[in-house]
């Protein structure tokens, strides 16, 4: 069994450090992010339901610049 984390900050000293960290985390989250990490070639992990997608890209949301 595979089980990751991926930890980010909510809050950025520059904005463009919140909007890369945005767009990497929404990529990973997104359907062509998990159909990616579900290759077995490539990670062969199980991708996130649907549910968890939504409490993920909230918590993307909240991510800023301070």
């Amino acid at each position: 069994m595979l089980i990751s984390y991926t930890i980010a900050c909510s809050v950025y000293e520059s904005a463009q450090d919140a909007e890369n960290v945005r767009a990497l985390l929404t990529y990973i989250a997104s359907e062509d992010g998990q159909e990616r990490v579900a290759d077995p070639r490539v990670a062969g992990s199980a991708p996130i339901s649907d549910d968890l997608r939504s409490r993920v890209m909230a918590a993307v949301d909240q991510i800023r610049a301070a």
